[in-house]
C-alpha cells in the first residue's frame, strides 16, 4: 500500500527544514572533523590500543580511526543533503513568485515610499520629462513602463528578479560538494604501492589494511634521486609505464607533484626506499694481513681463500636494529666452516671493520654496490572530484550574484507644474549597496535636475 506524499506542514518536513538543524548538523561536522586530525587515520587495531588505552576501543567501535568513511559521518552528510533540500523548497515558493508573478504589475506607493529618493524640479515640460525618464529607464535599467496617476505620470523599471536565486545557486554548489564528498567516500579509495626497479604490480595495499588489484600493472623502470649536500633529497622521480593487456599503453615520469592519471586513478610520487643491492664488491682482509675483493649479488655463495670456509650473502635490510641502534643497509650473511653452517650476521654497508667483533681470522668490509631503489606510489580513486569542481565553479558564481547583483526597481514621479514639472525618482534595491544612492543621484543630474530636494 503506498503511503501519501509528506505534506511541507508534517512534523518531518518542519524537522528536515529547520534551521537549528543546519547549525547542529554543521557543528558536529566541524567537531568530528577537527578530532578526525588528533586521530591518526587509518592505522591497524593495535596501534589504537596501544596509544589510546582509555579511549582505544572506543575509537575502534565508533570507527574513528576511518572516521570520515564512517557510515555515521555520511549520516550527517546525508541529513544535511536532506536539510538543505527541504529549506532550499521550503523557502522557494516564496521567491519564486516574485520572481515569476502570474500578474506583472507594480505598487506605485511601494515605490514612493523608497529610502533612496531625490526630488528636484526642471523647467522642462511634463512631456518633455516623461519622454526623458522613459529613454533614461529604458537605457540599462531594465524592462519598463509608463502609467498616469491622477495628475502625474509614473515611469518605471526594474531588473534582476532571477538575481534573488543567488542563494539557492549557492545552496545548490554546497549540495554539489556534499554529494561529490559522499559519492568519493562510498566508491574512492585510498591506498600505496611500493615497485622495485624493473619490476610491476596492479597491487595496491589501502589505507585500511586490505589489498586490492587495479585492471591494469604500473611497471618502475627505472627510478633517481637527487640529493642536497646537506644529504636531505632535493628530487625523486619514477619512470613508470603503464601496461594493460600486456602491452605498454604509455610511459610517464612521476614526481611528487606531477601525477600519472588514467581511468579514474591518480598515481603520486609519495615516498622511497633502498629494496635491495647488486654488484656488491666484498673486501676480506684476513689476519696475517692478505687482502681479497670478490664481487657477488644476493644469494650467491663463495669461497674464502685459504680454506676459511664459504660466505653467502643471504639478504639486504634498509634499516636494522643492533642493542637498539638503527643501522642503515646492512647485508645479512651467514658462513659454512667445516660443513657447519653458522647463524646468521650483519654486516653494514657504511661500516668498515664492524665484522671484526665475531673474532675470526678474517673480517669482511663492503666496498661498493649499486643500489636497487623501490618507489612508493600514492593510489586514489575518487569519482566524486567532477562534482566538487562542478561545485566550487558553482559556488563562485553563486556568490558573486548574491552578493554583487541584487533586484532593483526604479520609478520616476513627474507632475506638472505652472514653470515647468516636479520630479521625483525613487529606488528600491533587494540589497544595500551604498553605490545605490549615487545611481540615484547620476538618474537626476541625467534628467538636468536641479534645487534636488
Amino acid at each position: 500500500m503506498s503511503h501519501p506524499p509528506k505534506k511541507p506542514g508534517n512534523p518531518a518536513w518542519r524537522f528536515f527544514a529547520s534551521i537549528k538543524l543546519s547549525v547542529v548538523t554543521l557543528f558536529l561536522l566541524a567537531a568530528f572533523s577537527v578530532t578526525g586530525t588528533f586521530i591518526p587515520q587509518g592505522n591497524p587495531a593495535e596501534f589504537y590500543i596501544h596509544k589510546y588505552p582509555a579511549a582505544g576501543k572506543l575509537i575502534l567501535g565508533l570507527d574513528m580511526h576511518h572516521l570520515y568513511s564512517s557510515w555515521w559521518f555520511r549520516g550527517m552528510l546525508l541529513i544535511l543533503c536532506v536539510n538543505i533540500i527541504v529549506c532550499s523548497i521550503d523557502r522557494l515558493s516564496r521567491t519564486w513568485r516574485i520572481i515569476f508573478p502570474g500578474k506583472k504589475g507594480v505598487n506605485p506607493e511601494r515605490i514612493r515610499k523608497a529610502k533612496d529618493i531625490i526630488r528636484f524640479d526642471s523647467s522642462s515640460s511634463m512631456e518633455e520629462m516623461v519622454k526623458a525618464a522613459q529613454i533614461l529607464l529604458a537605457s540599462g535599467k531594465g524592462r519598463s513602463e509608463a502609467k498616469q496617476i491622477g495628475d502625474e505620470s509614473f515611469i518605471f523599471a526594474e531588473s534582476g528578479r532571477w538575481t534573488r536565486l543567488g542563494v539557492y545557486i549557492v545552496h545548490a554548489s554546497v549540495l554539489l560538494l556534499l554529494t561529490g564528498g559522499l559519492i568519493g567516500s562510498i566508491f574512492g579509495f585510498r591506498g600505496n604501492m611500493n615497485i622495485t626497479e624493473g619490476e610491476q604490480s596492479d597491487e595496491v595495499m589501502l589505507d585500511s589494511g586490505k589489498p586490492i588489484n587495479i585492471p591494469f600493472k604500473i611497471k618502475c623502470d627505472d627510478f633517481d634521486v637527487s640529493f642536497y649536500e646537506s644529504g636531505t633529497p632535493k628530487e625523486f622521480r619514477s619512470k613508470i609505464a603503464l601496461i594493460e593487456n600486456g602491452k605498454e599503453i604509455l610511459k610517464k615520469d612521476v614526481l611528487v607533484n606531477i601525477p600519472l592519471r588514467y581511468k579514474g586513478l591518480s598515481f603520486f610520487q609519495s615516498s622511497y626506499g633502498v629494496a635491495g643491492a647488486s654488484d656488491i664488491k666484498l673486501e676480506i682482509i684476513t689476519k696475517a694481513g692478505k687482502q681479497y675483493e670478490k664481487t657477488i649479488n644476493i644469494g650467491d655463495t663463495v669461497e674464502i681463500p685459504d680454506g676459511l670456509g664459504q660466505f653467502t650473502v643471504s639478504g639486504f635490510e634498509d634499516t636494522f636494529q643492533v642493542r637498539g641502534h638503527a643501522l642503515k643497509e646492512v647485508f645479512t650473511c651467514f658462513m659454512v666452516e667445516n660443513g657447519q653452517p653458522s647463524d646468521v650476521f650483519i654486516i653494514p654497508a657504511s661500516m668498515p671493520g664492524f665484522d671484526k667483533m665475531r673474532g675470526k681470522d678474517f673480517y669482511i668490509n663492503v666496498k661498493e654496490y649499486n643500489k636497487i631503489w623501490y618507489t612508493g606510489l600514492q593510489v586514489t580513486k575518487d569519482p566524486g572530484v567532477p562534482l566538487v569542481y562542478a561545485g566550487f565553479l558553482l559556488m563562485i558564481a553563486g556568490c558573486l550574484v548574491s552578493f554583487f547583483m541584487a533586484h532593483r526597481q526604479f520609478g520616476i514621479f513627474v507632475k506638472s507644474k505652472d514653470s515647468g514639472c516636479e520630479v521625483c525618482i525613487c529606488g528600491v534595491s533587494s540589497r544595500k549597496n551604498p553605490l545605490f544612492e549615487e545611481i540615484i543621484k547620476n538618474m537626476a543630474e541625467k534628467l538636468g535636475g536641479n534645487n534636488i530636494k
